[in-house]
């Protein structure tokens, strides 16, 4: 008897255990069914030194939901929405990029770009193609050359106006602390031998002639730029849209905007509101508008639920770059004795902003 009730006994535990595992594992495989993608067959780096590699990955709702083998992953995950066989394909983690400018990757894309043009006749060549296709008296815009490279010889506005007489252009230098203006754009913006420097900027002059050269360093590109016609918000959805395709292809999945305006963020919140962004978006806002400042530091930070858009930063220029003898030096530059440099924004600014937020 005893031992028949030991088997008995033994058998019900036996049998309550496979039931209660079988009930465990049908539970775990219904909670986890739901991944949205399923990647399999795949050499996998996790970054994490104890599980440097594996075969499979599970996603679901914009999350790495679990990482494996590809055993491991068709048994737990048996019906997936989309199951990928990348056979040996390597799967990379997504990147962070910490310092973009997302609105000026999109602008990039659209309007002239000359990175990577290395002499000034190429780009003269270039804003001239892009004029015979624009209407008489329409800006002219681009981006790219790099003012850190030329700045012991800097280009003038001469050739770029014989080229372009009709239209008013502004090529802002790739670093983002020089610009390049035409005749015509320098006299929609009034600059001439007369014009004193705006605060934190500086209007390159002919050391003969004391005439603009053309180039605006720092602030003194706002003379020009605030003459060009406003980006509309069809358009700042267009340029980001643009950026964000191309941040995705390039394997970002998250970015850091480093200056975001009242346009750009009111973009953001359509594109995420519409699921037309598919990166995740940490935006400083403009340090430099006062309004918006006082409007953040009112109503606080700003994180959605899924992490999508969070806005809880600002960002401020403090000073110049080196290679356009912006940066603020103690002492002057040793191949620009004339100068060391200027601050942007004021130090008392800098710490005030700095204790408030």
């Amino acid at each position: 008897m005893k031992i028949g009730f030991g088997i008995r006994r033994s058998g019900v535990r036996i049998g309550s255990f496979c039931l209660l595992l079988r009930l465990v594992l049908s539970q775990e495989v219904s909670a986890q069914s739901n991944a949205d993608l399923l990647l399999l067959n795949a050499h996998v780096v996790t970054m994490n030194d104890k599980q440097p590699s594996v075969q499979a990955v599970a996603i679901g709702g914009g999350r790495i939901l679990w990482v494996g083998s590809t055993a491991e992953g068709e048994r737990l995950y048996p019906k997936p929405a989309r199951a990928m066989d990348l056979h040996g394909a390597t799967v990379l983690p997504g990147i962070i990029d910490a310092h973009t400018h997302l609105i000026d990757l999109g602008e990039s894309l659209v309007r002239l770009n000359l990175k990577d043009i290395p002499t000034e006749k190429e780009i003269i060549e270039r804003v001239k193609q892009r004029a015979a296709l624009t209407a008489p008296g329409e800006w002219i815009l681009g981006w790219g050359w790099d003012e850190g490279k030329w700045a012991s010889h800097y280009p003038t506005q001469q050739a770029l106006s014989a080229a372009t007489p009709n239209h008013p252009v502004f090529l802002v230098g790739l670093h983002t602390f020089a610009a390049w203006a035409n005749q015509r754009a320098l006299e929609l913006a009034g600059i001439n031998k007369d014009t004193k420097d705006p605060e934190n900027g500086k209007i390159v002059r002919d050391e003969r002639t004391g005439e603009p050269t053309g180039i605006l360093l720092n602030r003194a590109q706002d003379l020009v730029a605030r003459h060009i016609p406003p980006m509309t918000l069809a358009q700042a959805k267009r340029a980001m849209r643009l950026a964000a395709g191309e941040c995705v292809r390039n394997g970002l999945t998250s970015v850091h905007e480093a200056k975001a305006t009242p346009l750009m963020v009111r973009a953001f919140h359509e594109l995420v509101r519409d699921g037309q962004m598919p990166l995740r978006v940490y935006a400083m806002l403009d340090g430099a508008d006062k309004d918006l400042v006082e409007e953040w530091l009112k109503r606080g930070p700003e994180i959605d639920a899924h992490h999508q858009l969070t806005i809880r930063a600002f960002k401020l220029f403090a000073d110049g770059a080196l290679g356009s003898r912006g940066a603020a030096l103690l002492k002057p530059y040793s191949d620009a004795p004339q100068t060391q440099g200027i601050m942007t924004t004021p130090e008392s600014e800098v710490y005030s902003l700095t204790r408030r937020a």
